[in-house]
């Protein structure tokens, strides 16, 4: 049954190379979108979790989500420094 199908999609060459490239372009699909969504994912908590030793964060309070990067006001980067046992701000 394999041998006729197969001798069947090879007598056509045209519908076979395009079954080909089809079946290629939807693997490259599938694994691109994969490893798109594996790259978002581990860039969504990679600054979190290259500084496991940091107890407190400090954000601006516009700050919604990790990935954002809105800078302190020099003056509140002050104030964090300034506190006692604070090692890098």
């Amino acid at each position: 049954m394999w041998r006729v199908a197969l001798r069947m999609l090879a007598a056509d060459r045209a519908k076979f190379a395009g079954l080909v490239f089809g079946l290629a372009f939807t693997s490259f699909l599938v694994t691109f979108a994969a490893s798109f969504f594996c790259g978002f994912m581990t860039h969504g908590y990679g600054l979190v979790s290259e500084h496991p030793q940091v107890d407190v964060w400090v954000m601006d309070p516009a700050v919604e989500a990790v990935e954002q990067t809105t800078n302190l006001p020099p003056s509140a980067l002050a104030r964090v420094r300034g506190v006692p046992g604070v090692r890098d701000a």
